[in-house]
């Protein structure tokens, strides 16, 4: 640890303080230590009162010159998506990864080409540490990284903290530490600590080593390896047996139409009536998941009787229709970004009547069945069977914690922990088998019962005793084991400030 020569951003000053005082504790009271900062006045701040082997510079860090040679680089980069950086700003990025040979895909935030150009400051042997956004470990963007890391350093570590040592973040964040520059790995170490404290005291909670070829073959191997020795063994027993199957071999699901516009395309009754628009050009829909449900009387199936809402979509245009159209163009609808993209502007693309109905957001999505024949808009997901299984069985074989626990794996949160289900993630959940019909016939019938008096909840704890006990015959322990990994995932997934508030 006894680096001589090392750079840092400045920030408020904590990581280059920590830094002094530990060269110090080592017995080198004038380490070359530079920070780097963009913004004047928070580097003149520190400057002004640095210690005199200081060597600071105010710019911006991507354009400090990687031949400096340091023996570290510490530093929290900036959490910000390509896509809400000014064009330039943008291309510059891309364009300082493909100096790299890296490509950098737009939909990627900054403290990627962050990282990798503070890799290439290093002398030999060197060795970085960040702070980063978990998402390191599971987005689609960051697959360059690891190759990269994987290719030039000799060791990798990911360091995950449940307490939330950067509490003004609305991310969850892990530490990034690369050692042995010029050397090669294909494992990154995995650590799991509960403090801060623990980690300081090296009173490590589980360690694993995670390949870095599962990492970018989509496998979230990190979210899999916070699970115990038996509950993995479980989980990968129930996948050798076909116990359990990717969604996508059953079912597929996609986003629903997006309209533009909510209030105008699904005009309320009053405004139906006022305009007197036909039922023609009125296709019954359900547009967000609230319309689905607790307290709408949806269970597992949506019934043609309890439409909530239409989408205006006008085939042969009315004497009504064309009111209603230069209602939108006086109030400014067709110039709305999605509409200036399609013609006529007011015809929504992409509309399908789906088998099934899944929700996008929460603990426990619902999926009901399309009974009703609605097309449902982008807040939902459609979901369209591929196989020879009706919705009803693919219902009764969604309903219990192994799906629970599958959702966990494979879908990612926002800020705050809300798991939100996309098209690609969930193709990738893992439902039990398929159930004959006949077993369906009353699973079904129970379940949805149990949705409309006792919430989905209870309806997944339901598929346990009904599925999983009865039909899969799996031992009261084997479920246990199964509840107590999705009660693990949400532990280490949810802020403390939303699982207290789940509790009260």
């Amino acid at each position: 640890m006894g680096f001589e020569r090392s750079i840092r951003h400045i920030g408020d000053g904590v990581f280059l303080d920590a830094a002094f005082n530990r060269f110090s504790a080592l017995g080198n009271d004038t380490p070359t230590v530079i920070g780097v900062e963009l913004q004047p006045a928070v580097f003149s701040k520190y400057a002004d009162s640095a210690p005199t082997s200081f060597a600071g510079c105010c710019k911006d860090f991507m354009e400090c010159s990687e031949k400096i040679a340091v023996s570290a680089v510490v530093g929290n980069p900036p959490y910000v998506s390509l896509r809400n950086l000014k064009a330039e700003d943008r291309a510059r990025a891309i364009d300082r990864m493909a100096d790299y040979k890296i490509k950098m895909l737009s939909s990627g935030s900054l403290w990627m080409p962050f990282t990798i150009h503070a890799s290439n400051m290093l002398a030999p042997n060197g060795r970085i540490a960040f702070v980063l956004p978990f998402e390191i470990t599971y987005v689609k963007y960051s697959y360059p990284l690891w190759t990269y890391l994987g290719n030039n350093f000799g060791a990798v570590k990911i360091i995950r903290i449940h307490e939330d040592f950067f509490p003004d973040v609305d991310v969850e964040t892990v530490l990034l530490l690369a050692d042995q520059y010029g050397a090669s790995t294909h494992c990154v170490d995995f650590e799991i600590y509960d403090r801060v404290d623990d980690l300081l005291a090296n009173n490590i909670s589980r360690r694993n080593k995670i390949k870095i070829s599962d990492i970018i073959h989509r496998k979230k191997p990190f979210a899999f390896s916070m699970l115990s020795e038996k509950q993995r063994n479980m989980i990968e027993t129930l996948r050798k047996k076909k116990t359990i199957m990717p969604l996508i071999d059953l079912c597929k699901f996609n986003i629903g139409y997006i309209c533009a516009d909510k209030n105008y395309f699904h005009p309320n009754k009053e405004t139906c009536r006022r305009y007197k628009l036909p039922s023609a050009s009125l296709l019954p829909c359900i547009s967000s998941g609230k319309e689905i449900s607790g307290g709408t009387g949806i269970g597992a199936i949506a019934g043609p009787d309890q439409q909530l809402n239409n989408l205006f979509v006008p085939g042969n245009v009315t004497a009504a229709d064309k009111r209603y159209i230069r209602h939108g163009v006086e109030t400014g609808v067709h110039l709305r970004y999605k509409c200036r993209q399609r013609k006529p502007w007011y015809i929504t693309p992409g509309i399908e009547i789906p088998d099934l109905i899944l929700t996008v957001f929460g603990d426990a999505p619902k999926l009901v069945v399309n009974d009703g024949k609605y097309v449902v808009s982008n807040s939902l997901l459609a979901g369209h069977i591929k196989s020879d299984i009706t919705a009803e069985q693919l219902v009764c074989m969604w309903y219990n914690s192994l799906t629970l626990l599958s959702i966990e794996l494979n879908v990612h949160s926002l800020g705050g922990g809300v798991l939100v289900l996309i098209p690609g993630e969930t193709d990738r959940i893992e439902v039990v088998n398929a159930i004959s019909q006949e077993e369906a016939g009353s699973v079904f019938k129970e379940l949805d019962d149990c949705i409309k008096e006792r919430g989905l909840q209870a309806a997944y704890q339901l598929g346990d005793e009904l599925v999983l006990s009865k039909i899969y015959q799996l031992s009261t322990e084997e479920i246990q084991q199964i509840r107590n990994a999705v009660s693990t995932l949400r532990y280490w997934r949810l802020p403390k400030d939303r699982r207290n508030a789940k509790k009260r």
